[in-house]
């Protein structure tokens, strides 16, 4: 299976945490920037043999693509940050919204369904 065209958005909240979840991702090409591991309020990020962790909210894609998303937690989203994804015309995108699994409003998402993301 080929590596898709798509983002990846880490969101990091501050929310207390007592437990780590783990899970090991391995890409399908090492030639692409991957998310090589992640915890509470991090994500590893390797490219080009380089690796690196980011502890804010950022926007990877799979072309590349890398740059902070201006929200530091999920009550400030609003449906720009998501017409702003959509904008960048990406095959899939996977939401993380911190500790804790929650949903943005379907309204926010309205661009990447009109887009079929």
């Amino acid at each position: 299976m080929g590596i898709r065209q798509g983002l990846r958005v880490n969101c990091r909240f501050a929310e207390p945490q007592n437990h780590e979840a783990r899970m090991k991702l391995q890409p399908d090409r090492l030639d692409v920037q991957s998310i090589l591991a992640y915890g509470a309020g991090w994500v590893g990020l390797g490219s080009n043999g380089v690796a690196e962790k980011i502890d804010y909210s950022v926007v990877i894609g799979s072309r590349g693509e890398k740059f902070a998303w201006n929200c530091t937690d999920f009550e400030q989203l609003t449906a720009e940050h998501f017409a702003l994804l959509a904008e960048l015309k990406p095959e899939l995108v996977i939401f993380g919204s911190g500790t804790r699994l929650r949903f943005p409003p379907p309204a926010f998402l309205r661009g990447l369904m009109t887009a079929r993301i």
